[in-house]
């Protein structure tokens, strides 16, 4: 066994005492994590990124995946898909030792549409070993020109709506035993989210690409940049995260 894959073999323990302890905590969003150092890299990916080489990205530094399992269309109808490289990804990743979470691309405007996205997700992953959070990832979707747009930006929600609609899809992911996540961004976390409003037990995975973190609650994961490359990856760009332990 390689040295990367028997990590890969301890985070996925770790993944399961994170999970359990989870469970067991009382109140709280610092949880601790359980791998060697201070941060471990991962990537998520999507259709976007195309068919991607498993083995080849085992064989880097990456330690973990989080996959898309499916979106809401922004237009008006938000018409719910899956993502066409879902089931493949997660599969090709288990089979090369690599603990997956998954995210669904939200843009659910209320609590219905929330859990809605929620038990289509669960449904996704129901065939496939999931040791990581189940993710809603929430924010505005942009225009060709930068400007935000979409449903969920139309909406026009609440700081206290907007955390509502997590703790909605929480609820659905939790009772079906999994780890309930929110991603989103230092604005969104900033401006627009009751960040205390959330259930105590869901992690926060915060994209901020800034050299200096804007956002200052408490996040377990960072997406720290969109221009990342690892092998196995065709496309040109990859997200790339840190898992933090605790301090």
């Amino acid at each position: 066994m390689t040295l990367k894959r028997k990590n890969r073999k301890q985070l996925l323990c770790a993944a399961i005492a994170l999970l359990l302890c989870l469970v067991c905590a009382a109140c709280g969003r610092t949880v601790p994590v359980y791998f060697d150092g201070e941060r471990a890299l991962g990537i998520d990916v999507s259709s976007h990124n195309g068919e991607i080489d498993w083995e080849a990205v085992s064989k880097t530094e990456v330690q973990y995946a989080f996959i898309r399992v499916g979106y809401r269309g922004y237009g008006d109808e938000g018409v719910l898909a899956e993502d066409e490289l879902a089931a493949e990804n997660m599969t090709e990743a288990a089979k090369h030792d690599i603990p997956v979470g998954v995210y669904f691309y939200s843009q659910a405007v209320n609590e219905d549409e929330a859990r809605e996205e929620a038990e289509f997700a669960v449904k996704a992953i129901r065939h496939h070993t999931i040791s990581l959070p189940v993710v809603i990832d929430i924010e505005y979707a942009h225009a060709s020109d930068g400007s935000r747009t979409g449903r969920l930006y139309e909406a026009g929600l609440s700081a206290d709506e907007m955390a509502a609609i997590c703790n909605a899809f929480a609820d659905v992911v939790r009772d079906a035993g999994y780890t309930p996540m929110v991603y989103s961004n230092s604005y969104i976390f900033t401006n627009h989210m009751n960040m205390e409003a959330l259930d105590d037990d869901i992690q926060i995975w915060l994209a901020d690409y800034n050299d200096s973190v804007t956002y200052s609650g408490a996040y377990q994961f960072h997406q720290f940049t969109k221009q990342g490359q690892i092998d196995g990856i065709n496309s040109k760009q990859v997200d790339l995260n840190y898992w933090y332990a605790e301090s």
